[in-house]
């Protein structure tokens, strides 16, 4: 069996360029080498598609991108890399029925590190999204108590509890995931969110002032930022964390909304200069 791998991919091909040289000359070996690698490209096309989805993906389009994976997760549903990415930017788009067929396709008891860390995180966001938090909670949960532990599991499972209102165990566990990555922004921004729904305002600055330096790209990290200083009477340090949240991206995975940014931008205007507000009343 080995053999005959060995010669499918290699003495055959070797073969074959030999023959063509003997028949054609070099001519013939340069159509034939053109033939060998195109047919390569096309037998590992759903790498090429994921490609291209990964630089729609940094370009910012994620329509595009999202049409790019999925097209490479079904010219290979073996691939688990691909499926993950896949699914990833369908949740991203709120595309919850494509991301289930997807992640149907990955036999989750055959998988070991990073691959089943990511396909169980993005299993997480689909129950989360899917309106039933526990079961998200519940799974990644499971995967904790097999020590898959990584930046990506402490982030999202102490996020599930915040969500869930159980701030004590997502202290414990926030607290465990600062000594593990310090350096995470969802981390450092967890950590002090936990802290100010407490009511540790003092304890929460130092979290804050470090979310603040890594200048956040996502919306909601500046939204919590904004909330903090608005608890601190720091009204116009609260109202340039929402202009700054305003020119994030948001998406579906986003759980603060663009009206309540505007909401609370109105607010905040109207807190820190009350004069102009009357004016224009």
């Amino acid at each position: 069996m080995k053999f005959l791998k060995l010669f499918n991919r290699f003495i055959f091909p070797i073969l074959m360029g030999v023959l063509a040289y003997i028949v054609f000359d070099f001519m013939g070996v340069f159509v034939y080498a053109l033939l060998f690698l195109g047919f390569q490209v096309w037998k590992r096309r759903e790498k090429l598609y994921a490609y291209f989805g990964r630089i729609a993906h940094i370009k910012g389009n994620h329509a595009k991108s999202a049409k790019w994976y999925l097209r490479a997760h079904k010219t290979n549903q073996k691939d688990v890399l691909i499926a993950n990415d896949a699914a990833y930017t369908a949740l991203r788009l709120g595309d919850l029925e494509n991301a289930r067929k997807i992640l149907e396709t990955v036999d989750m008891s055959a998988l070991t590190g990073e691959a089943k860390v990511k396909a169980t995180n993005n299993l997480s966001i689909l129950y989360w999204k899917s309106g039933d938090l526990p079961r998200a909670i519940e799974a990644l949960e499971h995967l904790y108590a097999q020590n898959e532990k990584s930046t990506s599991l402490y982030g999202n499972l102490t996020y599930y509890y915040i969500l869930n209102g159980d701030l004590e165990k997502a202290l414990q566990l926030a607290t465990e995931a600062i000594a593990y990555n310090a350096k995470d922004i969802v981390i450092i921004e967890n950590i002090g969110r936990i802290l100010h729904l407490l009511g540790r305002l003092d304890e929460a600055r130092l979290y804050f002032e470090k979310l603040a330096a890594l200048a956040p790209s996502y919306p909601e990290a500046w939204y919590h930022l904004a909330l903090y200083y608005e608890d601190c009477s720091q009204k116009e340090k609260a109202l340039g964390a929402i202009k700054k949240g305003l020119l994030c991206n948001f998406s579906f995975l986003s759980n603060v909304t663009k009206e309540q940014f505007d909401a609370k931008l109105k607010t905040l205007a109207t807190a820190a200069f009350p004069a102009e507000a009357d004016s224009q009343n």
